[in-house]
């Protein structure tokens, strides 16, 4: 009872750790955290689990003594039987590979974290820094308001020190929302209306893809000639163009959005990674924002030194532009990345705390059992110095056994981490994907700990006095 108190005290106190260490901008990613608790139910299952391996555990031994000859104990000079010693020897394996699996998916949930915020994203988040903001209706209530306002926001921002390109997008990357719409291809066949192609639409103002450096791949960028009485055009990204005209070059082609008139393709750009969970290198279209104003949209400022360092400026510059109008979520683009991504750098913390008490359980589980055995076994190797074996001949034979139960553990264990990997790749694709390097590294550090818990007792058992080991037996 107090051992099951105390680890009640434990998991209460581990809660209330989770809690206290739980960024406060989670809650915005991953909903319910916040009510993070002790279930009633899974402790009672817990309990009752707990209740039923003690009881196991307990009587086996104790039947098995009962049921044994008194003659037969004394024959064995009080070793281990062998079921017994089969019995812990599985507890060790298990303990094994199931530690191997939860390091593995500490080491891909790490990994897919990093590729999130220094991989490749299709632009350069470096130096940016962005802002939302919405206009409201009532003031704001058609396109040429909304254009207005975007003209003298510019000219505002790009006059703050500091500040040397500014856009507007409807949709900035990391922001968590999307925009998207049907589209007819001219000289495809007609769309179901039931089912048309959708792909993800933006607008932006001419200097976007110059200030999030999104290349260009053929054709142009937009241009200030790009106004709401010029020629209707769109950009579309590479993966769009490779969808919708394979093997062709789509500068040229038109495309149409519902009713609206035929929009004329005049450049290929880059794909971007505008959300990891759900929207990588999606096919997207670019409009420019004269052609299609919006009144909600983000702005992403390329600055030349720190992007913090000019908020304050930038602030005061929108509202000198309209003083009922402010802006939110302005931060660094690599902060809204880490943002975006918090609730999987914080999973990722929580289970490598895992792995690592995994990894030493079962260190510990393995030295108990090899100083066992060494105990049991002292009257045999006290002989066997006593015959001539030497150190490293005792040392060969006590950690030969703890290597042997590692090596059968982390083949168990790695059968179970391929298997958790593509577990993992299915549920969260895209962030976590089979790395051998993973397994590799963490199969080495699980051997190399198992087998430091084997040398321990091993050392012990080479410094036995082999006239001791012989008269206590």
């Amino acid at each position: 009872m107090r051992r099951s108190g105390a680890a009640l005290g434990l998991a209460w106190l581990s809660q209330r750790a989770i809690r206290a260490s739980m960024p406060a901008n989670i809650l915005r990613f991953v909903p319910g955290f916040d009510s993070l608790g002790l279930d009633l139910r899974l402790l009672g299952v817990t309990l009752g689990l707990a209740v039923l391996t003690a009881c196991i555990f307990g009587l086996l031994p104790a039947l098995q003594a009962s049921r044994s000859q008194v003659s037969e104990a004394l024959k064995e000079g009080g070793r281990t039987s062998t079921g017994r010693q089969l019995l812990r020897r599985g507890i060790v394996i298990a303990e094994i590979s199931i530690a191997l699996p939860l390091l593995v998916a500490a080491g891909l949930g790490v990994l897919g974290t990093n590729r999130f915020l220094n991989g490749p994203q299709g632009y350069d988040p470096d130096g940016i820094l962005t802002m939302k903001l919405v206009l409201p209706d009532r003031t704001y209530h058609d396109g040429a308001s909304q254009r207005r306002f975007v003209e003298r926001a510019m000219d505002a921002l790009i006059a703050v020190p500091g500040v040397e390109l500014a856009a507007i997008v409807n949709n900035p990357p990391a922001s968590g929302s999307n925009d998207s719409r049907p589209i007819e291809i001219d000289g495809h066949p007609p769309v179901d209306p039931r089912n048309p192609p959708v792909v993800d639409h933006r607008v932006a103002t001419a200097d976007y893809f110059t200030v999030m450096r999104i290349p260009i791949q053929s054709g142009r960028a937009f241009s200030p000639s790009d106004r709401q009485d010029a020629a209707n055009v769109v950009i579309v990204s590479d993966s769009m163009a490779k969808k919708y005209w394979p093997g062709e070059d789509p500068v040229g082609r038109r495309l149409k959005i519902g009713k609206e008139p035929w929009i004329t393709v005049v450049g290929v750009c880059g794909d971007v990674i505008q959300d990891w969970f759900d929207r990588r290198n999606s096919p997207t279209m670019y409009r420019p924002i004269d052609q299609a104003p919006s009144n909600y949209f983000g702005i992403m400022l390329r600055t030349a030194g720190d992007p913090s360092a000019v908020a304050g400026a930038v602030r005061q510059a929108l509202l000198r532009v309209d003083a009922t109008q402010p802006v939110f979520e302005m931060m660094p683009m690599r902060q809204a990345l880490k943002e975006r991504t918090i609730g999987l750098q914080y999973l990722a913390a929580i289970m490598t705390v895992f792995a690592a008490l995994a990894l030493l359980l079962a260190a510990v589980g393995l030295y108990a059992v090899i100083s066992y055995l060494v105990t049991q076994r002292r009257h045999e190797i006290g002989l066997r110095i006593a015959l001539g074996a030497s150190t490293a001949d005792v040392l060969k034979l006590t950690v030969g056994q703890a290597f042997n139960l590692t090596i059968v553990g982390t083949a168990i264990g790695l059968a179970l981490s391929v298997a958790l990997s593509r577990l993992m790749e299915a549920a969260i694709l895209g962030v976590a994907s089979s790395n051998a390097g993973i397994f590799l590294v963490f199969s080495s550090v699980l051997v190399a700990a198992a087998l430091l818990a084997g040398y321990l007792p091993a050392r012990r058992a080479a410094a036995i006095d082999p006239m001791s080991a012989l008269r206590a037996e």
